[in-house]
């Protein structure tokens, strides 16, 4: 009986010392908030930083098309004022 005693004592001190423990688990709770709050944040900085690229990428690209289409009209005009010498030249040697 003393045995049995003994090993109710040594059982009931276990379960003391090892049970009721709840603090890790609001730990864990804790630092998946902090976690997900990191990553939404970070997530937003993305975004903006996408968004800002986007823009300047739009940008660019106007700038690279309105430079291609000042090119393509400099380039007309210079092929129709040629054209125009051309058929002036020949208006005035046919009036010869």
């Amino acid at each position: 009986m003393k045995k049995s005693l003994a090993v109710a004592a040594v059982l009931s001190l276990f379960v003391a010392a090892c049970g009721g423990e709840t603090k890790p688990a609001e730990k864990t709770t804790a630092a998946v908030a902090s976690a997900a709050s990191a990553v939404a944040a970070e997530t937003a900085s993305v975004a903006s930083a996408v968004t800002a690229e986007t823009a300047s990428i739009a940008s660019a690209a106007t700038d690279a098309v309105a430079s291609a289409v000042v090119e393509v009209a400099s380039e007309t005009s210079a092929t129709v004022e040629e054209a125009a010498s051309t058929v002036e030249a020949a208006v005035a040697s046919a009036v010869k």
